[in-house]
């Protein structure tokens, strides 16, 4: 359920781009409340000396040497004033390190540990020579990088009103910071993207000017959008919004709309997103109509398949993107129904067959179901998980220094370990628990959260992989 409010402000945002419109077409002076030009500008976030560390810092190093956090942390201490909100400086700094760290230009031109210690704080380096070559890594680009993107957050104060309540305060404040992670995202998916190269990254730092429009209307976007969110939930964290407080954050969205041009996401609504499914149902028919035989057609795990799939396709519909290019989800949908179905016949066989066991007093079975009931190893589903755990093992880009990568060995322990896990949620859980237990060094995602998606797409690849190879033999054997 949509708010008034929420809509309120995305009405505002309609009725003020077309006001814009037609002041720019009239060439008329369109003066706001005060005076002033038609629109309101942001201060951008201004590159001062302070910005990068000094060519000698130099952070100690422990003897079980400096990770990634531990240096960037160092980093940000380094740093003059004035600086951005330190959280989301922290934040925008880590987030930097990752993508610049997947980059292939950064291990030419610094060093293969540089990158590998940018995109994994998990990683540990105690060469004072390796640390120096993602120092200078830091120092060129993280640095400057990570400070603009987090500045926008600062240039975003100036509209916070005052007389919050302060649960409702640090939501605002929140919405701030998300605007930071959006002018990033916008940076990162520019074309070319502004870290494509060290040269597009100094070419940037010299003159960042060039993205300070672009970026304002990211940031502003971004944060009404957020505090129409917060309205529609009509909550900050466990606090629930007064008619005061929705009051004063309805006029806080509706003044950034007007002074600033800003264009909230458009709501959600209920006639919308049926609208979003019929498109959704459209495109995945025509993808099961190209791609699927009458045989996939029957299976019995089609149809929740499909609905996974249009509920992904209605939420990307929803922020902008196109379905074009996204014909296989289906087929990952499919696999990850199969193998969650498996998990579940595979939980329930092992409770009833406790459940028996520990019932029967001669310690035989009772329940012949159970005997006669081939295990999973044994059947269609079986085989398709042995074959995936398989494919996953033997394949070289899950290696390094011809040792599995974390995320593929959880993957074939999922696979391959009695877990009670039904649900994705579940499989997403269990993957984040390994992680914060295990602390793993050997891994290539750098958070919990990116190592569930690697894990996921692992498992999904493999998975289909395997139905393919399986379906290649039982056609071969019929053959024959």
């Amino acid at each position: 359920m949509v708010s008034v409010f929420g809509i309120r402000i995305w009405l505002w945002a309609l009725v003020y781009r077309t006001a814009s419109i037609w002041c720019l077409l009239s060439s008329q002076s369109c003066r706001i409340k005060g005076g002033g030009s038609c629109l309101r500008k942001l201060v951008p976030p201004e590159f001062h000396r302070g910005v990068r560390p000094d060519a000698d810092f130099e952070p100690p190093i422990p003897p079980e040497g400096i990770s990634r956090d531990d240096y960037l942390r160092a980093c940000r201490t380094a740093m003059r004033e004035p600086l951005p909100d330190g959280k989301v400086l922290g934040d925008e700094l880590r987030a930097w390190a990752g993508a610049l760290g997947a980059k292939s230009w950064v291990p030419q031109r610094y060093s293969p540990t540089a990158a590998v210690l940018a995109r994994n704080r998990r990683v540990r380096v105690a060469d004072p020579v390796l640390v120096g070559g993602f120092g200078d890594m830091c120092r060129e680009t993280i640095a400057p990088l990570g400070y603009y993107s987090a500045g926008w957050c600062t240039s975003l104060a100036p509209l916070a009103p005052s007389g919050l309540r302060k649960p409702i305060g640090t939501a605002v404040r929140e919405a701030r910071r998300v605007a930071a992670r959006r002018v990033r995202g916008a940076m990162v998916e520019a074309s070319p993207p502004v870290h494509e190269s060290f040269d597009t990254v100094d070419a940037f730092v010299q003159n960042p000017t060039v993205r300070a429009y672009e970026d304002e209307k990211v940031a502003l976007d971004a944060f009404v959008t957020a505090v129409a969110r917060l309205l529609d939930t009509g909550v900050a964290g466990a606090t629930v919004l007064t008619p005061a407080d929705t009051t004063l954050l309805a006029e806080l969205g509706e003044r950034v709309v007007n002074d600033f041009g800003a264009t909230p996401a458009e709501p959600l609504t209920a006639a919308r997103r049926v609208e979003l499914r019929e498109i959704a149902v459209e495109f995945a028919r025509r993808v099961v109509d190209e791609q699927f035989t009458g045989k996939e057609l029957a299976e019995e795990h089609m149809s929740e398949a499909f609905e996974r799939v249009v509920t992904t396709y209605v939420n990307r519909l929803h922020r902008g993107k196109t379905l074009e290019g996204t014909e296989f989800y289906l087929r990952l949908r499919l696999d990850a129904v199969r193998i969650d179905e498996w998990r579940r016949n595979s939980a329930r066989h092992r409770h009833e067959g406790r459940l028996i066991l520990d019932g029967d007093p001669d310690g035989g079975r009772a329940d012949d179901r159970i005997e006669a009931d081939p295990t999973p190893s044994t059947t269609g589903s079986g085989d398709l998980v042995a074959e995936a755990a398989k494919i996953i093992s033997e394949d070289k880009s899950h290696r390094i220094d011809g040792r599995l990568y974390w995320e593929a060995r959880t993957a074939i322990r999922l696979l391959t370990t009695d877990l009670d896990v039904g649900t994705q949620g579940d499989l997403r859980r269990v993957i984040s628990d390994l992680w914060c237990s295990e602390q793993p060094v050997d891994a290539r995602s750098g958070s919990s959260g990116a190592a569930e998606m690697d894990v996921l797409l692992t498992l999904q690849t493999a998975s289909r992989r395997a139905r393919h190879a399986l379906t290649e033999a039982a056609q071969a054997g019929e053959a024959s």
